[in-house]
């Protein structure tokens, strides 16, 4: 398990199966987190209004306001408050989460363990959570790949970075799901090569219509000239 922010912080789980969120609210309360539950996104948005929330934990599937809706709304009046995404249908995956502007995305049925890992993670601080060295010995599958530039392998689904993590197309010699990995990968355009270490959280060993297969990887580490890189990446994606 990663470490936990020093102060204790609210989640806010939306899921209209209440007895998912009702598991999902025990879980991270387990974990030291303080929860609030609500079955709609009407009902999420009031609560929002008058209680202090960290990090939205939502379904993209809810009655009358979808998940995606819910998290622009939100973004519209607070954009640096981090959304998490959990969705059971195949149309909807990592990419277009983190191109909506979400900090992650799960697949139902959900890996529990990762999801707790990965709210701990987001709810630290960007920086602090790219520079701070991991507990565990990173023992795990090594990934190195040569690309076009950046640009290009974003926009053919190759690789796509967001501030979590990113998801890189694969056909064969997956990690397993929450399997350290340590990851070199070379645009090919005379800029320093993303090194660093990761978790995998999800695969997708089948391509799904124009969405490759492939993997997501949460960053635990990066060295210092990729890090700076991605940043910048980032605020150019955004603007873009």
């Amino acid at each position: 398990m990663g470490c936990m922010p020093s102060e204790k912080s609210t989640v806010l789980i939306v899921d209209d199966e209440i007895e998912i969120c009702s598991l999902l609210s025990q879980l991270l309360e387990d974990a030291g987190f303080a929860t609030l539950k609500s079955h709609t996104s009407a009902d999420a948005l009031e609560k929002l209004k008058t209680e202090a929330v960290d990090l939205v934990l939502t379904d993209v599937r809810l009655p009358g306001l979808n998940g995606i809706d819910l998290m622009r709304k939100i973004k519209g009046v607070s954009a640096n408050l981090p959304i998490l995404l959990m969705s059971g249908y195949s149309d909807f995956g990592f990419t277009k989460a983190q191109d909506e502007g979400a900090a992650g995305f799960f697949a139902k049925p959900i890996n529990y363990e990762a999801l707790v890992d990965a709210v701990k993670q987001t709810l630290l601080a960007q920086n602090k959570t790219w520079h701070r060295k991991h507990e565990r010995v990173f023992i795990g599958k090594s990934v190195e790949m040569v690309l076009r530039r950046y640009e290009g392998a974003r926009a053919t689904k190759i690789i796509n970075i967001g501030v979590g993590g990113f998801f890189l197309a694969l056909d064969a010699d997956f990690p397993e799901v929450g399997e350290n990995v340590h990851f070199l990968i070379d645009f090919d355009d005379g800029e320093a090569p993303f090194i660093g270490n990761g978790i995998c959280r999800w695969t997708r060993l089948k391509a799904d219509g124009d969405t490759p297969s492939g993997v997501g990887i949460e960053f635990v580490d990066l060295e210092d000239k990729p890090r700076e890189r991605i940043i910048r990446l980032l605020a150019k994606q955004k603007t873009s």
